[in-house]
């Protein structure tokens, strides 16, 4: 197979993987216009060793496809557990990833180590993708996002379900970010697996630990962020109609609620970060459960007619997988719950 080829093939899967693991992020208490550069300069002074790059939209696309340039010779990709010879391929498929991201205006964030020759200051650069405009002139742009292919309109939603467009900038930075602290504090957050099933736990482990991490940032800074942590779990668990498994980030957002607010707003920037992961560890989802889940929600997925769970990857390996019945009525239940919370239906 040819190097062309190759690096076609493997964009395409990360591609396919990363559309899911970055399209759902939502949203904060108030900030009328959200400083998101300044608050990249924040992390920059917590994590002096990761330089921030903030990429925004198609105009940035020729910035990103020189990342291969500017990252310099014998750079890495920290996100992906890789053989190292394959290390040449993998940087240029992240890259190739990263600009079909700014051509789709969908966030993501990639941590790099520079090579030799980088024009970077620092030994690690965190490539952010993150378009604030369509926010910022549409202004049902976030709610539209979190419905994603559910067939509901969000001008018909009551507004006290709909997303504050800068409040989802602001958690969706947080949440983009740690993606980037996690591979630098705790190694790839995407490891190596030999099966469809292990393969989806480490991507569904990789979200809860961002979303975790962003629900105690918000936690920390907003004195009521109850609201918006409620109503994001309802949307949260929607996204189980339309297989996005990942997004089911309701397990993380209830271990944000384990520490109080007052411990949570002690921490600076970085500790704050080393003690999500830890918190992550001990509240999320085992490797060893994570099967019985994944199960119970395909089920209830096929029950609903999700097409997208019937064809899914990991759907055969699914079919021959025990079902937990008090899993399968929680999710059916919350579910239920969600839909009429939200869209003020239920099926």
């Amino acid at each position: 197979m040819n190097g062309s080829r190759r690096t076609t093939q493997l964009c395409l899967v990360l591609l396919a993987l990363f559309s899911l693991a970055s399209i759902a992020q939502p949203s904060r208490a108030s900030h009328t216009a959200y400083n998101i550069d300044g608050r990249l300069a924040q992390y920059g002074r917590a994590f002096p060793s990761i330089h921030f790059v903030r990429l925004t939209g198609e105009r940035d696309i020729g910035e990103a496809l020189m990342l291969q340039r500017t990252l310099g010779a014998g750079a890495r990709d920290l996100t992906y557990e890789h053989d190292p010879a394959d290390g040449g391929l993998l940087i240029e498929a992240q890259v190739q990833r990263i600009a079909l991201m700014l051509a789709n205006d969908l966030p993501s964030a990639t941590l790099f180590a520079v090579g030799d020759g980088s024009d970077f200051p620092t030994p690690y650069v965190c490539v952010i993708s993150l378009n604030a405009t369509r926010f910022r002139t549409e202004p049902l742009a976030a709610t539209r996002l979190l419905l994603g292919e559910l067939g509901v309109d969000a001008e018909d939603l009551a507004v006290g379900v709909r997303v504050d467009n800068e409040h989802f900038l602001a958690f969706t930075l947080d949440h983009e970010v740690f993606h980037c602290l996690d591979a630098y504090l705790n190694g790839p957050p995407i490891r190596r697996t030999r099966t469809e099933i292990e393969g989806c736990y480490e991507f569904f482990r990789a979200e809860q630990r961002a979303e975790l991490f962003a629900a105690l940032v918000l936690r920390g800074q907003d004195e009521q962020p109850g609201h918006f942590l409620s109503t994001l779990a309802d949307y949260r668990t929607l996204a189980l109609l339309d297989w996005d498994y990942m997004h089911y980030t309701v397990p993380a957002l209830h271990a944000a609620q384990v520490p109080r607010r007052d411990e949570i707003a002690a921490f600076g920037l970085s500790d704050l970060a080393r003690y999500a992961s830890k918190l992550a560890d001990e509240t999320i989802v085992s490797r060893q459960a994570f099967p019985d889940f994944l199960a119970a929600a395909h089920h209830v997925a096929m029950q609903r007619g999700v097409v997208a769970a019937s064809t899914a990857p990991e759907a055969d390996e699914l079919q021959d997988t025990a079902k937990d019945r008090r899993q399968v009525i929680a999710l059916e239940t919350a579910l239920s719950t969600a839909q009429r919370t939200i869209a003020g239906f239920s099926y």
